[in-house]
């Protein structure tokens, strides 16, 4: 964790911040010199004094607070650059769903953020919830959602030095008013806008298909197919999984079984909380029957016969999130088995989670196997991140290991679902992967203060 500060507001009519005499000797800084001060979007001219009494600790004079609406005092990191101060950072995060509620401005949703910001002080920084409905582009200023004191507040702040994008759901984020939003502050203010979408399963197979390193984790598949190009995967493989482009949280997920000694064609799927087992006598009536408006937004993946806990197929989800550093590096892990003849291993469908140092225990799996693993989902993190538009800050896995020891990855979630930390089981995992992408905001506030040139120029070769 980088060095953090505690920020003071002193009541005076002067336009001073007084800063620790360490931080001024190590950034060549002198007292009495004048110096502009950032706060998110907003700036302000005011003189350097020095802090001789408290190494730790930044004042600055009401004058200056509230010309750069600063909302209140806290741990703080500072970033200096060509005769600029940067503090707070300023972290929005950008989400839908607002209710009328001050208390629980977001309804059932707002446990999840009090979570997220509860190790704020700990972290450093300023970190605020909003809207598209609370941005003020004629001013440059948010109504943001603040956690104080474990409440909500209102408080208006300046456009922010990064947004994390926490839109719900693929529908919400494909609005115009998200879009557009998402479009001015990336290009109108450049502000980094960090997990910009949800990853499409078409984009991802294309783009991770073109790299060499991941090439063979990835499983068999074809996007669009015809009739012809499925019966002959399903001879191949005899079972194969019908996934929507666009689609998350195993929905709407169909598995196609042929068996060799048998004429008949097979699809499996959920209905609402029944599994479905229907039967065809060729392809074509299958096809008809089941996507009757044709294969236009579907992936067609060949079936992978999974290790087993008892007589279940388990499979695993791994979070992985960059740091204040910028660097990947694994935050959870978990295995899932699934539910009792359910089409996937989702926790919603019935699918169980267990701890991956259960089954090192219980000798099921190996400690070789999950470095394996742990480096599989940091070799294709790396791989996205430098092949897909944007900042990306932390992705889900699910990866299988077939009968044979061999890794396949399934899906890769630019969202990932949080199911896996609500069993209880992965208490220390669940604060880490939330802490992360506070930490990643720090690396990218610093990183487009210091170098605004570089950073764009990295973003377009992207």
């Amino acid at each position: 964790m980088k060095q953090t500060f505690q920020i003071q507001r002193r009541f005076d009519d002067q336009s001073i911040i007084q800063l620790p005499a360490s931080y001024l000797k190590s950034n060549s800084l002198y007292p009495n010199t004048s110096i502009e001060l950032a706060f998110g979007s907003k700036t302000a001219h005011c003189q350097l004094t020095e802090n001789t009494e408290c190494d730790h600790t930044v004042v600055v004079s009401d004058n200056v607070w509230r010309q750069l609406n600063l909302p209140f005092e806290t741990s703080i990191h500072l970033f200096y650059h060509n005769r600029c101060l940067l503090i707070g950072p300023l972290i929005g995060i950008f989400t839908a769903g607002f209710t009328p509620s001050k208390k629980l401005p977001l309804g059932q949703r707002t446990s999840q953020y009090t979570k997220i910001l509860r190790s704020q002080e700990e972290i450093g920084g300023f970190y605020f919830i909003f809207g598209h409905h609370l941005i003020d582009w004629e001013n440059g200023e948010i109504n943001g959602y603040f956690l104080i004191d474990g409440s909500w507040t209102l408080l208006t702040v300046p456009f922010p030095n990064v947004i994390y994008n926490r839109i719900p759901n693929r529908r919400t984020e494909n609005l115009d008013m998200i879009q557009t939003a998402k479009k001015k502050f990336e290009t109108e203010y450049a502000i980094p806008y960090f997990n910009p979408n949800f990853f499409n399963k078409q984009e991802i197979h294309e783009q991770l298909s073109k790299n060499d390193t991941v090439l063979s984790f990835l499983p068999e598949s074809l996007i669009k197919p015809s009739s012809q190009q499925l019966k002959a995967l399903l001879s191949k493989y005899k079972h194969l999984y019908l996934k929507p482009i666009e689609g998350s949280h195993g929905d709407e997920i169909k598995q196609l079984i042929k068996l060799p000694e048998e004429p008949y064609y097979y699809c499996r799927f959920h209905d609402e909380d029944q599994i479905r087992l229907r039967r065809y006598s060729n392809i074509t009536r299958l096809l008809q029957h089941e996507y009757p408006n044709g294969l236009e937004d579907v992936i067609v993946q060949q079936g992978i016969d999974l290790l087993k806990l008892g007589k279940q197929p388990m499979d695993f989800r791994i979070h992985t999130n960059k740091n204040i550093d910028g660097q990947w590096e694994i935050t959870a892990m978990a295995a899932k088995k699934a539910g009792w003849q359910s089409v996937t291993t989702h926790i919603h469908r019935g699918g169980e989670v267990i701890s991956v140092d259960e089954l090192v225990y219980d000798g099921l799996l190996s400690k070789k196997r999950v470095d394996e693993l742990k480096q599989v989902s940091l070799t294709i993190s790396r791989a996205l991140d430098f092949q897909l538009e944007g900042c990306i800050g932390e992705i889900g896995f699910d990866l299988g290991i077939d009968r044979n020891g061999e890794i396949w990855l399934f899906e890769a979630n630019s969202k990932p679902g949080r199911l896996i930390f609500e069993q209880g089981k992965l208490k220390r995992e669940d604060i880490v992967s939330r802490e992360l992408p506070l930490e990643y905001a720090i690396y990218l506030s610093k990183k487009a203060f210091e170098a605004p040139d570089q950073f764009i120029i990295q973003l377009i070769s992207h």
